[in-house]
């Protein structure tokens, strides 16, 4: 008995401590009448095209830093490389961090055999250095796949495919 009373003792100094904290009488940063801080709300706009051009317009881009980012739709080498990889479906498309990824396709008439490309964009500077050609060709053989890198040659004509473009693209924004 002497047990529960000594339990009781030690309880009801806690449980009195309990409704205290929990009416918030300790909290001596809110004066009287003062309303809690609710955060405002934002308003958002639901056309992702329209988010994406005010993102692109105010935050800029990973690579290319803050502020105006002219990488996206004026940027002749990015218009020119989706016109060169027109007609090979496309896995990935990132503007702000420059890269464009094709999905594996097949090379002519070989069925075992299929192609990945992605181009990785540096800087929004018209020159062979501001981008990178990767490709990859991938075989199989009964369900056996084997995935090499295809060769700088390769890379270097898709490239070359890249600038050529470029150059059309920019003589036509110049008229």
């Amino acid at each position: 008995m002497l047990l529960k009373i000594q339990k009781i003792k030690f309880l009801i100094p806690f449980i009195i401590l309990m409704i205290l904290q929990s009416c918030a009488v300790f909290n001596k940063d809110k004066k009287a009448g003062e309303e809690e801080d609710k955060p405002k709300k934002k308003n958002v706009e639901f056309s992702s095209e329209k988010r994406a051009e005010s993102y692109a317009a105010n935050q800029g881009g990973l690579i290319f830093g803050g502020g105006k980012n002219k990488f996206g739709k004026t940027n002749a080498m990015w218009k020119a490389t989706l016109e060169v990889l027109s007609d090979i479906p496309l896995s990935n498309l990132d503007y702000t961090s420059g890269t464009i990824i094709t999905d594996w396709y097949s090379v002519s008439n070989k069925d075992n055999e299929s192609v990945k490309i992605t181009v990785r964009f540096s800087s929004d500077e018209i020159s062979p250095s501001s981008f990178k050609v990767i490709s990859f060709k991938r075989k199989c053989i009964q369900n056996n796949c084997k995935t090499t890198s295809l060769s700088e040659n390769f890379n270097n004509k898709i490239k070359n495919s890249i600038l050529k473009e470029t150059k059309v693209i920019k003589q036509k924004e110049k008229k």
